[in-house]
């Protein structure tokens, strides 16, 4: 922004980093990497991104792609799944490591979770979502 000068973009605000205190680092981290995806900033074409995001690195840890096993739906991370069934994102890891059986509910019934590297190698044949 620098180098093209403020005036030759436009900031659209996707969250409220600065009032809104409920995102921890590496949640923020997985948002950041999520909409360089989304838009491709990081390949010259698309934008200006150097990196993937997240704390200037390669791609977090955190923003693993996960799948609500309940309904088939892939969240691209940990942060966009919490939104969707409203816990905070550790629960969701916990359930894909195996350290906890659930994270949060979709109709009543519990949420069962697992990394989209694992749910590849099971056998589910309905249509998969992606969000």
């Amino acid at each position: 922004m620098k180098k093209y000068g403020w005036e030759n973009f436009e900031v659209i605000e996707q969250i409220d980093v600065v009032y809104n205190h409920k995102y921890s680092q590496d949640e923020l981290d997985c948002r950041e990497c999520y909409w360089i995806s989304y838009y491709q900033s990081n390949d010259k074409k698309y934008g200006y991104n150097k990196t993937e995001g997240g704390s200037g690195e390669r791609l977090n840890p955190r923003c693993k792609s996960v799948v609500l096993l309940d309904e088939e739906r892939i969240f691209r991370s940990l942060a966009l799944a919490s939104e969707y069934v409203n816990v905070y994102y550790d629960s969701i890891a916990k359930c894909c490591e195996g350290t906890q059986r659930y994270a949060g509910k979709i109709n009543s019934d519990f949420a069962v979770w697992c990394y989209y590297d694992e749910y590849k190698n099971l056998n589910y044949t309905n249509n998969i979502k992606i969000v």
